[in-house]
Protein backbone atom coordinates (compact mmCIF):
# COMPACT_ATOMS: atom_id res chain seq x y z
CA UNK A 1 0.00 0.00 0.00
CA UNK A 2 1.37 3.37 -1.21
CA UNK A 3 1.90 5.41 1.94
CA UNK A 4 1.66 9.26 2.36
CA UNK A 5 5.15 9.94 3.10
CA UNK A 6 5.44 8.39 -0.62
CA UNK A 7 3.20 10.27 -2.70
CA UNK A 8 4.61 10.32 -6.28
CA UNK A 9 5.49 14.09 -7.75
CA UNK A 10 3.13 13.10 -10.13
CA UNK A 11 0.15 12.52 -7.96
CA UNK A 12 1.23 15.66 -5.89
CA UNK A 13 1.34 17.67 -8.91
CA UNK A 14 -2.64 16.91 -9.09
CA UNK A 15 -3.70 17.09 -6.06
CA UNK A 16 -2.45 20.69 -5.48
CA UNK A 17 -3.40 21.72 -9.31
CA UNK A 18 -7.27 20.29 -8.45
CA UNK A 19 -7.59 21.26 -4.56
CA UNK A 20 -9.40 24.59 -3.52
CA UNK A 21 -6.57 25.73 -1.13
CA UNK A 22 -3.07 26.98 -1.40
CA UNK A 23 -0.69 24.18 -2.28
CA UNK A 24 2.99 24.49 -3.35
CA UNK A 25 6.05 21.91 -4.34
CA UNK A 26 9.54 23.03 -3.15
CA UNK A 27 12.84 21.45 -4.22
CA UNK A 28 14.02 19.33 -1.53
CA UNK A 29 17.69 20.63 -1.40
CA UNK A 30 17.14 23.91 -2.77
CA UNK A 31 14.19 25.14 -0.88
CA UNK A 32 13.02 26.86 -3.99
CA UNK A 33 9.53 26.61 -4.84
CA UNK A 34 8.89 24.08 -8.09
CA UNK A 35 5.14 24.58 -8.22
CA UNK A 36 2.68 26.64 -6.85
CA UNK A 37 -1.06 26.50 -7.41
CA UNK A 38 -2.76 29.92 -7.63
CA UNK A 39 -4.38 29.77 -4.39
CA UNK A 40 -1.13 31.39 -3.14
CA UNK A 41 -1.35 34.37 -5.10
CA UNK A 42 -3.99 35.70 -2.95
CA UNK A 43 -1.43 35.32 0.34
CA UNK A 44 1.63 36.58 -1.03
CA UNK A 45 -0.09 39.51 -3.23
CA UNK A 46 1.44 37.69 -6.10
CA UNK A 47 0.00 38.61 -9.50
CA UNK A 48 1.01 35.78 -11.42
CA UNK A 49 2.65 31.95 -10.33
CA UNK A 50 6.23 33.17 -11.59
CA UNK A 51 6.74 35.75 -8.94
CA UNK A 52 6.32 32.68 -6.51
CA UNK A 53 8.60 30.39 -8.49
CA UNK A 54 12.10 30.15 -8.17
CA UNK A 55 11.62 31.93 -4.88
CA UNK A 56 12.29 30.72 -1.37
CA UNK A 57 10.32 31.24 1.89
CA UNK A 58 13.60 33.68 3.36
CA UNK A 59 12.68 35.36 -0.48
CA UNK A 60 8.96 35.86 0.10
CA UNK A 61 9.72 36.81 4.03
CA UNK A 62 11.07 40.21 2.60
CA UNK A 63 7.57 41.45 1.69
CA UNK A 64 5.51 39.07 3.94
CA UNK A 65 7.58 40.12 7.29
CA UNK A 66 5.05 42.86 8.47
CA UNK A 67 2.21 39.79 8.25
CA UNK A 68 4.04 36.72 9.48
CA UNK A 69 6.43 38.41 12.17
CA UNK A 70 9.98 37.89 12.74
CA UNK A 71 10.13 33.60 13.00
CA UNK A 72 7.19 32.26 10.86
CA UNK A 73 9.83 31.95 7.60
CA UNK A 74 12.73 30.57 10.21
CA UNK A 75 9.96 28.14 11.33
CA UNK A 76 9.03 27.24 7.56
CA UNK A 77 12.09 26.31 6.98
CA UNK A 78 12.84 24.63 9.73
CA UNK A 79 9.93 21.84 9.14
CA UNK A 80 11.16 21.83 5.76
CA UNK A 81 14.17 20.69 6.80
CA UNK A 82 12.56 18.03 9.41
CA UNK A 83 10.51 16.81 6.63
CA UNK A 84 13.21 15.80 4.13
CA UNK A 85 15.88 14.51 7.14
CA UNK A 86 13.32 12.46 8.51
CA UNK A 87 10.95 11.80 5.60
CA UNK A 88 7.82 12.13 7.80
CA UNK A 89 4.70 14.67 7.41
CA UNK A 90 4.18 17.49 10.11
CA UNK A 91 1.45 19.45 10.75
CA UNK A 92 1.16 22.76 12.00
CA UNK A 93 -1.54 25.42 12.78
CA UNK A 94 -1.56 29.08 13.93
CA UNK A 95 -2.75 32.14 13.01
CA UNK A 96 -1.03 34.78 10.51
CA UNK A 97 -1.93 37.36 7.47
CA UNK A 98 -2.57 37.31 4.14
CA UNK A 99 -0.57 40.12 2.19
CA UNK A 100 -4.01 42.20 2.34
CA UNK A 101 -3.80 41.94 6.10
CA UNK A 102 -6.66 39.26 6.50
CA UNK A 103 -6.44 36.66 8.92
CA UNK A 104 -5.59 33.08 8.43
CA UNK A 105 -5.94 30.50 11.07
CA UNK A 106 -3.82 28.38 9.01
CA UNK A 107 -3.56 24.44 9.37
CA UNK A 108 -0.02 23.58 6.97
CA UNK A 109 0.43 20.36 6.23
CA UNK A 110 4.07 19.27 4.69
CA UNK A 111 4.34 15.93 3.06
CA UNK A 112 7.64 14.57 1.80
CA UNK A 113 7.69 13.73 -1.49
CA UNK A 114 9.93 9.82 -1.99
CA UNK A 115 11.61 8.52 -4.89
CA UNK A 116 14.11 5.47 -4.36
CA UNK A 117 14.14 6.19 -0.68
CA UNK A 118 15.21 9.84 -1.20
CA UNK A 119 13.19 12.58 -0.23
CA UNK A 120 13.35 14.87 -3.70
CA UNK A 121 10.82 17.54 -3.31
CA UNK A 122 8.26 19.13 -0.22
CA UNK A 123 4.51 18.93 -0.96
CA UNK A 124 2.67 21.38 1.44
CA UNK A 125 -0.75 22.36 1.13
CA UNK A 126 -2.64 25.07 3.95
CA UNK A 127 -6.73 25.47 4.93
CA UNK A 128 -7.59 28.37 6.36
CA UNK A 129 -9.51 27.45 9.54
CA UNK A 130 -10.96 31.00 10.69
CA UNK A 131 -14.41 29.74 9.68
CA UNK A 132 -14.26 27.78 13.24
CA UNK A 133 -13.85 30.31 15.36
CA UNK A 134 -16.67 32.26 16.53
CA UNK A 135 -16.37 36.04 16.02
CA UNK A 136 -15.19 36.66 19.21
CA UNK A 137 -12.26 34.85 18.67
CA UNK A 138 -11.74 36.21 15.70
CA UNK A 139 -11.35 39.74 16.96
CA UNK A 140 -9.35 38.23 19.83
CA UNK A 141 -7.30 37.13 16.83
CA UNK A 142 -6.97 40.36 15.14
CA UNK A 143 -6.15 41.78 18.35
CA UNK A 144 -3.21 39.73 18.37
CA UNK A 145 -1.94 41.66 15.13
CA UNK A 146 -3.79 44.95 15.60
CA UNK A 147 -4.27 47.73 17.31
CA UNK A 148 -7.72 48.35 18.75
CA UNK A 149 -9.11 51.03 15.38
CA UNK A 150 -6.79 49.05 12.90
CA UNK A 151 -8.53 45.37 14.50
CA UNK A 152 -12.16 46.80 14.18
CA UNK A 153 -11.56 47.95 10.48
CA UNK A 154 -10.26 44.30 9.74
CA UNK A 155 -12.40 42.70 11.39
CA UNK A 156 -15.15 44.56 10.09
CA UNK A 157 -13.97 44.00 6.47
CA UNK A 158 -13.51 40.04 7.38
CA UNK A 159 -17.06 39.93 8.16
CA UNK A 160 -18.29 41.80 5.37
CA UNK A 161 -19.91 44.58 7.13
CA UNK A 162 -17.69 47.77 7.13
CA UNK A 163 -20.30 49.00 4.51
CA UNK A 164 -22.92 48.77 7.18
CA UNK A 165 -21.45 52.10 9.40
CA UNK A 166 -20.76 55.29 8.45
CA UNK A 167 -18.13 55.99 11.13
CA UNK A 168 -15.98 53.10 12.89
CA UNK A 169 -17.07 51.59 15.90
CA UNK A 170 -14.54 51.69 18.98
CA UNK A 171 -13.28 48.63 20.48
CA UNK A 172 -15.49 49.11 23.36
CA UNK A 173 -18.53 49.26 21.03
CA UNK A 174 -17.17 46.13 19.17
CA UNK A 175 -17.32 44.31 22.34
CA UNK A 176 -20.51 45.49 22.79
CA UNK A 177 -21.98 44.50 19.22
CA UNK A 178 -20.26 40.84 20.18
CA UNK A 179 -22.43 40.18 23.05
CA UNK A 180 -25.58 41.48 21.89
CA UNK A 181 -24.69 38.28 19.31
CA UNK A 182 -24.98 35.80 22.36
CA UNK A 183 -26.71 37.70 25.17
CA UNK A 184 -30.02 39.44 25.02
CA UNK A 185 -30.50 41.35 28.30
CA UNK A 186 -27.89 44.43 28.96
CA UNK A 187 -27.60 43.37 32.41
CA UNK A 188 -26.11 40.34 31.77
CA UNK A 189 -23.73 41.98 28.84
CA UNK A 190 -22.79 44.60 31.77
CA UNK A 191 -21.57 41.41 34.09
CA UNK A 192 -19.51 39.57 31.38
CA UNK A 193 -18.18 42.88 29.86
CA UNK A 194 -17.25 44.00 34.07
CA UNK A 195 -19.15 47.27 32.72
CA UNK A 196 -22.09 49.07 33.95
CA UNK A 197 -25.73 49.05 32.02
CA UNK A 198 -25.36 52.92 31.41
CA UNK A 199 -22.07 51.90 29.42
CA UNK A 200 -24.18 49.32 27.82
CA UNK A 201 -26.65 51.70 26.60
CA UNK A 202 -24.58 54.14 25.68
CA UNK A 203 -22.70 52.32 23.33
CA UNK A 204 -25.59 50.99 22.11
CA UNK A 205 -26.60 54.24 20.88
CA UNK A 206 -23.45 55.33 19.52
CA UNK A 207 -23.75 52.14 17.51
CA UNK A 208 -26.90 52.96 15.94
CA UNK A 209 -25.82 56.38 15.59
CA UNK A 210 -23.10 55.03 13.37
CA UNK A 211 -24.87 52.90 10.95
CA UNK A 212 -25.91 53.54 7.41
CA UNK A 213 -29.41 52.83 6.64
CA UNK A 214 -29.78 49.82 8.97
CA UNK A 215 -30.83 49.52 12.86
CA UNK A 216 -29.12 47.21 15.20
CA UNK A 217 -30.96 44.72 14.94
CA UNK A 218 -30.09 44.30 11.34
CA UNK A 219 -27.06 43.87 12.25
CA UNK A 220 -27.53 41.88 14.95
CA UNK A 221 -29.38 39.21 12.64
CA UNK A 222 -26.37 39.02 10.19
CA UNK A 223 -23.58 38.49 12.99
CA UNK A 224 -25.81 35.73 14.39
CA UNK A 225 -25.86 34.30 10.76
CA UNK A 226 -22.70 34.76 9.59
CA UNK A 227 -20.57 32.33 8.05
CA UNK A 228 -16.75 33.51 8.74
CA UNK A 229 -13.77 32.73 5.92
Amino acid sequence: MLKLDEISAEFAYHIAESIDMPAHIKDAKTKQYIYSNTQNLEIYGAKSISEIIGKTVTNLDKNMKSQWGNTFAQYVDYMDNQVVANQTTLTDIRSILSISGMLRLQKMVKIPLVRHKKTIAIFTFSQNLAHTLSITDLYSQYRMFYSKHDAVVYFLKHLNIAEYFVSLPTEAEIKVLIAKTLISRNKDIAQQLNISEKTIEAHTLSIRNKLSGSNIFTILSILRNIEIR
